[in-house]
């Protein structure tokens, strides 16, 4: 399994934008319902957003989605910096992603 976290900061007038965009991924997401697919967006109070994917090997990536692509069109000028991706090890979760 492939894991992926995502962070990065909007600008404080594209965080709700940003919000909009996300939204419209997740519900592509529910639509499609693609199997082996995790993903999770938190947003914080200061812009901060945190984006959690796990892909099971085969799984179809949420960048394939019409919606995300949607959601990256101009993401450079909604954030105050580009974003940092990382595969985190996960050391213990309950509840977030199917092992």
């Amino acid at each position: 399994m492939k894991r992926i976290f995502v962070q990065y900061k909007t600008k404080p007038e594209a965080a709700a934008e940003n919000t909009r965009l996300l939204e419209n991924v997740f519900k592509e997401l529910k639509a499609k319902a693609p199997k082996g697919v995790g993903y999770m967006t938190l947003r914080l109070p200061d812009g901060t957003f945190l984006h959690f994917n796990a892909l099971e090997d085969g799984a179809p990536p949420v960048t394939s989605l019409k919606a995300f692509g949607d959601y990256l069109d101009g993401i450079k000028e909604r954030l105050v910096a580009p974003p940092q991706q990382s595969e985190p090890v996960v050391i213990g979760q309950y509840g977030f992603f199917a092992e």
